[in-house]
């Protein structure tokens, strides 16, 4: 099963693309106004995928809007994301010295993770539908 995760925002959104087999296969951090150029690219590279997006209040709008367009959207409780996803963060990256006297939610990343955000959100619509 592939799924395309959104981390939806006003300004920018996380992105991502998981497979249940192979996990993260891309993701980044884009414009809102380009989200639907995004979708479109990678529902034409996996035509199977699944477009899953966090249910948080602000999708509201941006996602009415798309729904309009043709591409069906499923929501994802996205309660938590962020702070699973500074723990994905920091998997993937050095701590300082001094962070790992510190549990990985309590660190900051120096860059967004929005992109993050949309892997975990991705990650539990495979949990529970796989």
């Amino acid at each position: 099963m592939i799924v395309i995760g959104i981390d939806p925002g006003r300004k920018r959104c996380g992105f991502c693309v998981e497979d249940s087999i192979q996990g993260t296969l891309r993701r980044g951090v884009i414009s809102s106004l380009s989200l639907m150029d995004h979708i479109y690219k990678y529902k034409d590279m996996y035509p199977d995928a699944v477009v899953v997006c966090g249910n948080s209040e602000s999708s509201k709008d941006l996602i009415n809007t798309y729904n309009t367009q043709g591409v069906p959207i499923e929501f994802e409780d996205e309660t938590g994301s962020t702070l699973e996803a500074r723990v994905l963060y920091w998997r993937k990256h050095k701590k300082p010295w001094w962070g790992f006297f510190l549990p990985s939610t309590m660190l900051h990343a120096k860059r967004r993770l929005d992109d993050y955000a949309a892997v975990v959100i991705a990650r539990r619509y495979i949990n529970k539908h796989v």
